[in-house]
């Protein structure tokens, strides 16, 4: 996977190339808005991440990425909240 060898846009390009075969594949929102993260993107991964967590409103690892960009974006606030959600479905040991 490209995100793997750091082409962070290579796997934006695949993320959406699948998502226009599989519109509601949570996994690619999810990979997307992580390499997002890489880049810099932070509320272009949100809004990735969003659209994962709507899918699957248990994907902890979703969560816990869009913590990370709430605390690029200076919103301790929402990182918290999303911290303890991917806590209480046991991706991260709770704060």
């Amino acid at each position: 996977m490209k995100i793997r060898i750091k082409d962070y846009l290579g796997a934006i390009q695949d993320c959406t190339d699948a998502l226009k075969i599989e519109p509601y594949c949570e996994e690619a929102y999810a990979y997307r808005g992580k390499a997002k993260i890489e880049i810099k993107d932070f509320e272009g991964a949100i809004t990735d991440l969003d659209e994962a967590i709507k899918l699957k409103p248990d994907f902890g690892e979703a969560f816990y990425n869009r913590g990370l960009s709430n605390i690029q974006l200076d919103q301790q606030e929402n990182a918290y909240i999303n911290f303890n959600i991917a806590a209480e479905l046991g991706f991260i040991d709770p704060l």
